[in-house]
């Protein structure tokens, strides 16, 4: 049984170009971007609301570490996600994606056998995918788009995937609708017309809204800054 982990590279950084926030830093001093409704909502989802038990990591021994590992020079970050065992050894890269593209916050299914992750293009919408654990059998569950087009012309922007206890489910945050001020691109709208918390059976079937934030409303930053 492997369980699920998370690694950040020393560069990594605690927020994507959407301002969500991604979790610890090994780097210290920096700073990010808090999303703190989308962090607690995930979390209660993965433990309470899709299944009876408490627990969001699976039961077992240690197993495989799955984590992004980040390169950057002279361009955009280039994130993959790789596994290893717990000690170390058998370090294996499992996503190929293209320069420029992060493939970021890593989840593994209960049973060990997938991988759910975010990729994060240098331009255009993030997009939520699972790969088998060996690297094989990619699939996309975010509605395809394409290469380097925003919503509202794509029909969603989605991240920060996180599988249920049973495996049966896949929650997200998905952003979709129109921008504000118009001619906006995501990266510098002020309002994003929907924000909300979506679960999917494990294949991407039977999309359904759990929570529906209201509009986004832009990144906050901390105090000083």
């Amino acid at each position: 049984m492997s369980v699920r982990a998370r690694s950040r590279g020393p560069i990594a950084r605690n927020c994507d170009r959407r301002g969500r926030w991604r979790g610890l830093l090994e780097a210290p001093g920096l700073w990010g971007i808090r999303r703190p409704a989308l962090f607690a909502g995930v979390g209660l989802l993965a433990s309470v609301v899709l299944a009876p038990i408490g627990n969001a990591t699976a039961p077992g021994s240690n197993g495989r570490i799955v984590f992004e590992r980040l390169r950057h020079a002279d361009g955009p970050a280039w994130g993959e996600i790789f596994v290893a065992n717990a000690d170390g050894t058998g370090v294996t890269r499992i996503t190929h994606p293209s320069r420029g593209t992060e493939d970021t916050n890593p989840d593994w299914s209960p049973d060990g056998s997938r991988i759910v992750f975010a990729r994060a293009p240098s331009a255009g919408v993030h997009s939520i995918w699972t790969v088998k654990a060996n690297g094989t059998g990619l699939k996309r569950l975010t509605p395809r788009c394409p290469a380097g087009r925003d919503i509202p012309a794509c029909a969603a922007d989605d991240g920060w995937p996180v599988w249920s206890p049973d495996g049966k489910h896949i929650a997200f945050q998905r952003l979709s609708g129109p921008l504000r001020p118009r001619g906006a691109t995501v990266n510098t709208a002020k309002r994003i017309y929907k924000d909300e918390l979506v679960v999917t059976d494990a294949d991407g079937g039977h999309v359904r809204t759990l929570v529906w934030s209201g509009p986004w409303r832009g990144p906050r930053r901390p105090p000083g800054r």
